[in-house]
């Protein structure tokens, strides 16, 4: 629901909704309790964050004016409604200089870093994109605090009842609110539930990030940013450099989803880096608008991110990724994940090599049914799968019928300078420090962490447990690290390297689903731990299993415990073990040697002096590909 369609109904019904404020004994006798209840929770919120600047949006007749202006808080108050404004503006008269109100919808909102808490009380239920919305009020101030209605009888019940005037109401789950919060560049701090009502929500901005600038009509200034950018590029490329390979600079496109604190994006990024030249130009194109958090890519296609990503497609991609593509003209284009190849498939005209960069496994639901055959449409039109392990590009041939001719192995790979082993051994005498480091999410289970470290220290060993990372779990897992008392959660850190030297052994009890070659074994193994790992696929590949860590059953506990304990109680073999992990990783996983692997893989598809191909014909020297060296001896 747009804020125009916001306005028309609220305009003609705000004496009505302002009369559910003005008495809450006759409230709550009316079921409408959970107004006040989250009128209250945004005002102790608001305070306890120190807030001297909110900005209330969608504020209605001003219910939070009169209790955030006692506190000495300044509020700005925006609506569309002007019925609303005109209500909210008798509200704001007893407190001048305290409180404006401000008749705009959400989509006017611009500013940036302007407050410290921004509030939305009864918004959300009609946002059918509610990551944009987040998105800006996370812009506009550090802070948000919102409230969202449940999925429900009751929802259903308001979905009848509003849909006869032709507004549409949102429900949304508690599970969701991690996904919306990374969409939005937040992150969640707290959920409250508000029994049948739904739930309130403190989100913040994801650490490391800046408010943006609005960014709506901002795709042709970034595209031509980007063409600007490339054309410069080309033009400095130093003739002596590209004369080694040819007379044409390549252009390699890297197309992602969006810019998250992931794996998957610190290494593009990395590789980027690397592989980017005199001669080679490699950008980084994203298809969701997201704040700047780590990938520092080229360009964005600027699309929002809200229902219609959700539902899993979004046309405006198609559109914008079309014009782009028509426009530079790479040679290689480089879908990383499934995300980016389900639109470049489509898009794509043929004439360029299209690679489908295989970052984990695909869920058990996805190899039967329906979903296998659209994989297998997806992936026959990629001209080759570069997988990061053996076990992605076993599924791309066991499950979805690629051809071994168009499959490569590519391992993650990651700086050994950064990630390196500490200089001094730790002390004896010294608790056994376990790290675990993830997104908090239900399938890397940080609660299986957490068991182990309490069972460790039930069996009498000394122990301690370290968690970084942040996601929709993160407040459940405070809660239970609170009560072991031997757990310490640090949230998302920009200082993981450090964090990892510090530590004695890693620890990943993820499931297999979903991973291919999980970067944080790279970082711990570099940095001289050894560790004890599910067996995800990538697992074994990056843990010599018994020589520089355990690999484990998904399931087994006790085999979890056993392995932790021989390290735990064996310094000697936890030193050797790290030492050997460090050995293995510099010779195949360092991020050299994975540029490296990725440039004679680009050398062999898309050669300097290669003639334009047309569709359908197979690139230069795409007939097999030979992994050598120390990299894919270790992989066998």
């Amino acid at each position: 629901m747009s804020s125009g369609d916001f306005q028309t109904y609220f305009h003609t019904r705000a004496n009505r909704f302002a009369t559910f404020y003005s008495s809450e004994p006759v409230a709550r006798a009316l079921g409408r309790g959970p107004l006040f209840d989250r009128l209250r929770l945004a005002v102790d919120t608001t305070v306890a964050l120190g807030a001297k600047r909110v900005l209330d949006v969608g504020c209605g007749s001003g219910p939070l004016f009169a209790p955030l202006a006692a506190k000495g808080i300044h509020v700005t108050g925006i609506d569309p409604a002007e019925a609303m404004v005109a209500l909210a503006g008798q509200q704001a008269a007893a407190f001048p200089g305290l409180v404006e109100v401000e008749p705009r919808g959400w989509e006017q909102l611009t500013e940036v870093d302007a407050y410290d808490v921004a509030v939305a009380l009864g918004v959300f239920d009609y946002i059918g994109e509610p990551a944009e919305l987040l998105g800006r009020m996370g812009r506009a101030a550090g802070h948000v605090v919102a409230s969202f209605p449940s999925p429900g009888l009751r929802l259903r019940l308001r979905k009848v009842r509003y849909g006869a005037h032709g507004v549409a109401v949102h429900g949304y789950a508690a599970a969701g609110f991690g996904r919306l919060a990374s969409d939005s560049g937040m992150e969640v701090v707290e959920v409250v539930p508000l029994g049948r009502a739904g739930h309130f929500v403190h989100f913040r901005r994801q650490a490391g990030v800046r408010g943006m600038t609005d960014r709506d009509a901002c795709f042709e200034p970034a595209l031509g940013e980007l063409v600007g950018t490339v054309e410069t590029a080309k033009a400095a490329s130093t003739s002596a450099t590209c004369s080694e390979h040819g007379t044409r600079r390549r252009l390699v496109l890297h197309v992602l989803p969006c810019d998250v604190a992931r794996g998957a994006q610190v290494f593009a990024r990395d590789l980027r880096t690397l592989l980017d030249d005199g001669c080679d130009g490699h950008y980084i194109l994203t298809l969701f608008r997201s704040p700047p958090t780590v990938l520092r890519a080229d360009s964005s296609l600027e699309v929002p991110m809200g229902r219609l990503r959700s539902l899993g497609f979004d046309p405006r991609v198609v559109v914008r990724l079309r014009r782009v593509l028509d426009t530079l003209r790479p040679d290689v284009i480089i879908a990383h994940g499934g995300e980016p190849l389900k639109y470049l498939a489509w898009v794509n005209r043929g004439d360029t090599p299209l690679v489908y960069f295989a970052i984990g496994t695909t869920t058990e639901a996805a190899r039967h049914g329906a979903r296998r055959v659209l994989y297998r449409v997806l992936l026959s039109r990629a001209d080759y799968v570069a997988g990061v392990s053996v076990e992605t590009l076993d599924e791309a041939e066991r499950v979805f019928g690629v051809p071994p001719n168009r499959i490569v192995l590519l391992p993650n790979g990651r700086d050994p300078q950064l990630f390196r082993p500490r200089e001094e051994v730790a002390h004896g005498g010294d608790a056994v420090s376990l790290v675990f480091v993830g997104h908090l999410t239900t399938t890397k289970r940080p609660f299986r962490f957490l068991a182990a470290v309490d069972e460790l220290r039930r069996r009498g060993h000394d122990v301690r447990g370290v968690v970084v990372g942040d996601g929709p779990l993160e407040n459940e897992v405070r809660r239970a690290a609170s009560l072991s008392g031997c757990v310490e959660v640090l949230g998302r850190r920009d200082d993981v390297p450090a964090l990892l030297r510090a530590a004695d052994v890693f620890v990943f009890t993820s499931v297999p689903e979903s991973e291919g070659m999980p970067g944080v074994l790279i970082e711990a193994a570099l940095s001289g731990l050894p560790t004890v790992a599910t067996a995800v696929p990538g697992a074994s590949t990056v843990i010599a299993d018994g020589v520089s860590g355990f690999v484990v059953p998904p399931e087994d506990d006790e085999a979890l415990l056993e392995a932790l304990e021989q390290l735990v109680t064996n310094d000697e073999l936890r030193h050797a073990m790290g030492a050997v992990a460090r050995e293995r990783a510099v010779a195949a996983f360092s991020l050299e040697e994975s540029a490296k692997s990725w440039q004679a893989f680009l050398d062999r598809i898309a050669p300097h002096d290669r003639a334009v191909r047309t569709a359908g014909q197979p690139a230069p020297g795409s007939e097999h590909f030979d992994e050598g060296g120390t990299t894919g001896e270790l992989l066998r």
